[in-house]
């Protein structure tokens, strides 16, 4: 039962098949894909309560880092553990 619990980060079916690309930010663990112009952040482990919105910024800054392009802010759903956005590059 403890390992069903542990959990892991699999990416949408979009991003099968691609290898993430892992940022840490101030101690926050988040893991990236990117097929085409679009992209997906999941962030690893806990947050305490009311840093949601901090996390959701740093998600946006792993997946700019990695990818080098910027993230469309009209183009941004999900929350604090997923996030997906469309990039311009």
């Amino acid at each position: 039962m403890l390992l069903a619990l542990a959990g892991c980060a699999s990416a949408s079916p979009e991003y099968i098949g691609l290898e993430p690309r892992r940022m840490v930010i101030e101690g926050t663990e988040i893991r990236v894909w990117q097929r085409g112009d679009r992209a997906q952040a999941i962030r690893m482990g806990w947050i305490a309560r009311g840093e949601h919105g901090v996390a959701m910024a740093r998600m946006v800054q792993a997946i700019e880092a990695v990818t080098g392009c910027d993230v469309r802010q009209d183009f941004i759903a999900g929350d604090s553990g997923v996030l997906n956005a469309r990039l311009e590059c």
